[in-house]
């Protein structure tokens, strides 16, 4: 009997890591990078995510606007960077750009990927990013930390 009971746990765990690598390479799927205009702010926002995964907090914080370095100083960044950096597998589509002239809103779609080892869940959202445009090109007006805006005062002394 327990001969059985662990042929069956064994099963279970090899259909697991089956499911998980199969999630891995559908979300994984083509890495090709969208292209965009070198000035557009979709181009400004992928070169911010690119930072981010890379683990460059100076240059994801340069890619925020003047308002939000005047509220969220480069080490209140850093701390919150930190709090964030072990996230989940994902995979951010660039959809379009909203708005026109100095300000618009470039929209994304979000794949998270989650497992528990055996059962493997993909979540997809939406995400709206604020951008302005000032003499340095496209800026994200808004404290982002992962792809969520940082709360106004949490990481401040």
């Amino acid at each position: 009997m327990s001969t059985n009971r662990s042929l069956l746990y064994v099963t279970a765990g090899i259909i697991g890591l089956v499911v998980l690598a199969v999630a891995v390479v559908l979300l994984a799927g083509d890495r090709k990078p969208q292209e965009f205009p070198p000035d557009a702010p979709e181009a400004a926002l992928q070169d911010y995510l690119a930072a981010w995964d890379s683990r460059d907090v100076a240059a994801a914080y340069g890619y925020l606007s003047a308002r939000v370095r005047a509220t969220t100083s480069h080490e209140d960044y850093q701390r919150a960077a930190d709090a964030f950096s072990s996230y989940g597998t994902r995979r951010i589509f660039i959809d379009d750009a909203i708005g026109s002239g100095d300000h618009v809103v470039v929209r994304l779609t979000v794949e998270e990927l989650y497992s528990n080892g055996l059962n493997t869940d993909v979540q997809r959202s939406t995400r709206s990013v604020p951008m302005v445009h000032d003499p340095d090109g496209w800026r994200i007006d808004e404290p982002l930390v992962w792809l969520d805006p940082m709360p106004v005062g949490e990481f401040t002394k």
